[in-house]
């Protein structure tokens, strides 16, 4: 439904027709095609819009990652909302339960016996080299 994708939409889109909803899966196509347009938010994993088209050639480049999106979380009603009126939900990890789980999951990295032994890749490539 357009409007829950509206309101499922990354906050950090600049408003105007295009926007990415939060079921962006990180697969880089949109910033490959339109880098001026999209750009990724690392700490969330995803891409938004940076900038809406300005020019024919920029529209064509978005309607390309529209059109090529595989999970269909590029859209073009944007301009048909009220972004100040409807506001972006806020994204998992930054709602005090995704902070608590980044930081439980930090804390079992830290503390697992499997960052004291070596990977079994850097083991296989010991013992390739001759070295092991």
């Amino acid at each position: 439904m357009p409007i829950d994708d509206f309101k499922n939409r990354w906050p950090e889109n600049i408003s105007g027709k295009y926007y990415v909803s939060n079921q962006c899966m990180d697969c880089d196509l949109c910033r490959e095609t339109a880098p001026a347009n999209f750009a990724r938010h690392h700490a969330g994993g995803y891409s938004y819009v940076r900038k809406q088209p300005e020019t024919p050639e920029e529209e064509a480049l978005v309607r390309e990652c529209v059109a090529g999106c595989c999970v269909d979380t590029i859209h073009t009603d944007g301009d048909v909302f009220d972004w100040r009126a409807i506001p972006a939900d806020t994204p998992f990890y930054l709602t005090p339960e995704g902070e608590a789980l980044r930081k439980r999951n930090a804390e079992q990295i830290s503390h697992s016996c499997c960052k004291a032994r070596p990977s079994i890749w850097a083991r296989l490539r010991r013992l390739l080299s001759g070295k092991g």
